[in-house]
């Protein structure tokens, strides 16, 4: 089985602004990018306000926002190797 990486947002809001500054572009918030460390912080404010102790990739079908990505089978054999279906 594997997941996908997601973040913990209560851990990245310990980082400091020289940390979250490289966020800026990568992340959306209310559909427009994050222009500076304050909306960065803003939008994972927001996120836990909602419920979400982690944020993951929009194409995670097994998504929990308490546990994060819960994990996918892996097409083929019972290795580690294989593509997230």
């Amino acid at each position: 089985m594997l997941t996908h990486i997601c973040l913990n947002i209560r851990g990245a809001l310990q980082q400091s602004d020289g940390e979250l500054r490289s966020w800026i572009g990568n992340i959306e918030h209310d559909g427009v990018k994050c222009r500076n460390v304050s909306e960065v912080r803003r939008f994972l404010i927001e996120a836990l306000g909602q419920g979400y102790e982690y944020i993951g990739p929009e194409e995670c079908d097994n998504f929990d926002p308490k546990k994060g990505c819960m994990g996918h089978p892996v097409k083929g054999n019972n290795d580690a190797e294989g593509e997230i279906p």
